[in-house]
């Protein structure tokens, strides 16, 4: 690959020689940086500090709090908490809610009109979605690779298991619909 292959330069490049560094002051690690100054406190030094510091934490601003001021204040704050009533009552009795045997097992969605029967697990799943990409049925057929459904007696069409109306087919994969010319048929086939 050529030089030319992005196209005429028109400008030439200079390059940074490290010998002139100087010119940039950027050489901190240099000898006229080093701190050759440094000596450690003595003994005496560090016990004068710290001694200063304790007595400026006994006598500061928080001077009136001791232990017995904690005490006081840690005794006064469980009081308060001890005095409230937290009622939960309420939740607790809807989620407890007493749900008919054909509520959907993901989210409890129970109209007849929503929801099937998977002849596999033997549990009954809606055509809501919730925070799934799927409806809650096709979700669980994906995931347990059930095929089977029938749909509730009290729904529209009755207690049916869904097949091909040709060859018995009967997964629900498969399956599509064709509406009849009457309005209220309508004709399951296979591929």
């Amino acid at each position: 690959m050529s030089v030319e292959a992005y196209g005429p330069s028109s400008q030439t490049l200079t390059f940074l020689d490290t010998e002139e560094t100087e010119l940039l002051g950027a050489d901190t690690q240099g000898s006229e940086y080093d701190f050759t100054d440094f000596t450690l406190p003595s003994q005496t030094q560090t016990q004068g500090q710290t001694q200063s510091q304790l007595d400026n934490q006994v006598n500061g601003p928080d001077e009136g709090l001791h232990n017995g001021g904690v005490d006081d204040s840690v005794a006064k704050a469980s009081q308060l908490l001890a005095e409230l009533n937290f009622e939960e009552d309420e939740e607790d009795s809807y989620y407890t809610k007493d749900l008919p045997l054909h509520a959907c097992s993901y989210c409890g969605i129970h109209d007849p009109a929503c929801v099937v029967y998977c002849n596999t697990s033997k549990k009954w799943f809606c055509n809501g979605r919730g925070n799934t990409s799927g409806s809650h049925i096709v979700n669980h057929l994906v995931r347990a690779k059930c095929k089977e459904v029938t749909l509730h007696k009290d729904g529209p069409l009755g207690e049916t298991v869904l097949e091909c109306y040709n060859c018995g087919c009967r997964n629900v994969f498969l399956l599509g619909f064709i509406p009849a010319k009457a309005d209220s048929v309508v004709v399951l086939l296979c591929r």
